[in-house]
């Protein structure tokens, strides 16, 4: 038949010929593709909250990843050598870095990057000092590895030496040191050491308004108001004192969650954050030393109005306010409790609420105090085997910032009886199942009330007459309209000035109706009465034309001792600064100030708790 036609021509009509191993080459065309579902992936925030914050030595860097599909994260930190010069700003005895050279892009892409760290945090050190650092971060899900993502810190480490160290560490050098012998010699059988400290760290929602900065802070530098200066201090100084409860108040949000959170987390602690309600864009923060407490419940951050409907007008079953499902916390207690064991003033105080709309209105509707209670289960301090669950001691910690008015002392008594109600109520339900011994309590924050309130008088004597000055304006006082406040009312931070012009009184008649005179307050019976373990101090809060003592820590006292085995006490409480000390480490004499990040000193104590009463 003849050859076969060609099967294609080229273009000037000549056939084709095809290459040798065409069907080989094209069998090699075909590719085999590994499809990976939902491969792991992660994407970094910036480090820390402020990519222009300045680190410390000693305080940790933890990145904040944003992980999909992964079970796991791998960290590797790597630092890089870059031509800054050391200098020091007159006049402010910070030792500090900044680049000597305005274009160093050459100088950045030569020069290696040297490995320093695989650890998930990064505690920098003064061997970084002068370097940049960065962090390369990849995600894993079994045998799969994703893309990794980087961030790279680009601010040299701001040096903290021994004079510039926060005041209140040079203070209590040898009582910080303490536990460190506590801990070695260990604690008598049948007993657990806890160090609870509380701090109001100065929200840079109150630090940064032009109020503050031109009244009440006008004595601190303006640099050294800015939060990326002065919160990582604060954190400083909280790592540094080494306590097993840390309870805070006036922590952004953002700071709690860049700075605070990834940070504690980084050293062994599990946290929780309370923002205020109505708005306030700071709250309450509470962390707790996973090695040596765990949940016994999940956290419960309430506002204190709804406790007040609980345990003040729960008293009235006629009245209009009753706490319905919607107000009430999420406790573990059935509803039929509601009413049990609120005590003897629930019914006074509940009729005085209803009487005098004006007090009503403040404690139900306007203040956006919020306390924070957490139930915390010891664990075994000899390291054995888990006890049964429900037969360790339980401890119940209450963080609350109370409402700031120098004229509410009447307020913040009725907030503080109410928070004693839930305290009292969780203590009972978080009993030792095996022996029925009642949850110890604490009670830590800034109450804003001075030793001599009604507020310090009911938790330190278990209760306030009538006759108590703490009533003094309980006909005055009343909720009024001025400008430039936040959601609670507060003109920069809180309390801090008894003398603000711009407080929310007006004149208020009807205060002779038996109806709205004052009444006796009681703390629940088996709570009775509270020691304060920071003791007494001579101030804790120090700005121009306010100083006085705001933040306490108080106990049950026969849940616990002195760490010598004595009465439970203010025998362990940390040192305090003077006013000397503040005078000569103040700015202008004042808080706060380079050596004092916040314008509160912390209180902190040590405590040893009885397992078994």
């Amino acid at each position: 038949p003849g050859p076969s036609a060609p099967a294609s021509t080229n273009a000037d009509g000549s056939a084709a010929v095809a290459a040798p191993g065409a069907a080989s080459v094209e069998r090699d065309l075909i590719a085999e593709y590994t499809v990976v579902v939902n491969p792991p992936a992660v994407v970094l925030a910036p480090l820390i909250y402020n990519a222009r914050l300045v680190p410390l030595v000693g305080v940790p860097i933890q990145p904040i990843a944003d992980a999909l599909f992964t079970d796991r994260l791998t960290y590797r930190w790597s630092r890089q050598l870059r031509p800054y010069v050391q200098f020091t700003p007159k006049g402010s005895g910070v030792g500090s870095v900044r680049s000597g050279s305005e274009s160093g892009s050459d100088f950045e892409n030569e020069t290696p990057w040297l490995p320093c760290g695989t650890t998930e945090a990064y505690v920098p050190t003064f061997a970084d000092l002068g370097y940049a650092l960065r962090v390369e971060v990849t995600p894993h899900r079994g045998e799969l590895v994703g893309d990794p993502d980087t961030a790279t810190y680009t601010l040299s480490v701001d040096k903290l030496r021994a004079g510039n160290t926060p005041a209140t560490l040079s203070l209590r050098e040898k009582w910080i040191a303490r536990k460190g012998s506590l801990h070695r010699n260990g604690a008598p059988a049948g007993t657990a050491d806890l160090r609870v400290l509380s701090y109001n760290v100065l929200a840079d929602w109150y630090a940064n308004q032009p109020l503050s900065i031109s009244s009440l802070f006008a004595h601190v530098p303006r640099r050294e108001l800015i939060a990326r200066r002065r919160l990582p201090r604060a954190l400083y100084e909280i790592i540094k004192h080494d306590a097993d409860i840390v309870c805070l108040q006036e922590v952004d949000t953002v700071a709690y969650e860049g700075l605070f959170e990834p940070a504690m987390r980084a050293r062994g602690y599990g946290g929780a954050h309370a923002p205020k309600v109505n708005g306030a864009r700071e709250g309450c923060a509470l962390f707790w030393r996973l090695s040596k407490l765990e949940l016994a419940a999940p956290p419960t951050n309430v506002p204190v109005a709804n406790l007040v409907r609980r345990y003040i007008l729960g008293n009235l079953p006629d009245s209009p306010h009753l706490p319905d499902s919607s107000s009430l916390p999420d406790f573990p207690l059935p509803a039929s409790r509601l009413r049990a064991d609120i005590g003897t003033d629930g019914a006074a105080l509940g009729a005085l609420l209803l009487a005098n709309v004006p007090l009503r209105d403040v404690v139900l509707s306007r203040v956006g105090t919020i306390a924070q209670l957490v139930a915390l289960r010891v664990r075994d301090p000899g390291g054995g085997p888990d006890p049964t669950p429900g037969s360790e001691r339980c401890v119940v910690v209450a963080n609350t910032h109370l409402f700031f008015h120098p004229l509410a002392d009447h307020v913040r008594l009725l907030q503080t009886r109410a928070i004693l109600g839930a305290i009292d109520e969780l203590r009972t339900f978080h009993a030792a199942k095996s022996t029925g011994l009642l949850a110890a309590a604490i009670v830590a924050g800034d109450l804003n009330s001075s030793p001599k309130s009604g507020t310090a008088a009911l938790l330190s004597c278990g209760e306030v007459g009538a006759e108590h000055g703490v009533w003094d304006h309980l006909n005055v006082f009343r909720w009024g309209d001025r400008g430039d406040r936040d959601a609670e009312g507060e003109v920069m931070p809180p309390a801090r000035h008894a003398a603000n012009a711009n407080a929310p009184v007006t004149a208020s008649a009807g205060g002779s109706s038996p109806a709205r005179r004052p009444v006796g307050v009681r703390a629940p019976t088996r709570l009775g009465r509270l020691v304060a373990a920071t003791g007494w101090p001579a101030f804790t809060n120090h700005v121009p034309g306010f100083v006085e003592t705001l933040d306490y820590v108080f106990v049950t006292p026969a849940d616990f001792q002195s760490v010598d085995g004595g009465e439970c006490d203010a025998s362990g409480a940390a040192p305090m600064p003077s006013l000397e000390d503040v005078a000569s480490k103040g700015a202008g004499g004042h808080l706060p100030s380079i050596l004092f990040p916040s314008d509160h000193v912390s209180v902190a104590c040590d405590l040893r708790l009885k397992l078994r009463g």
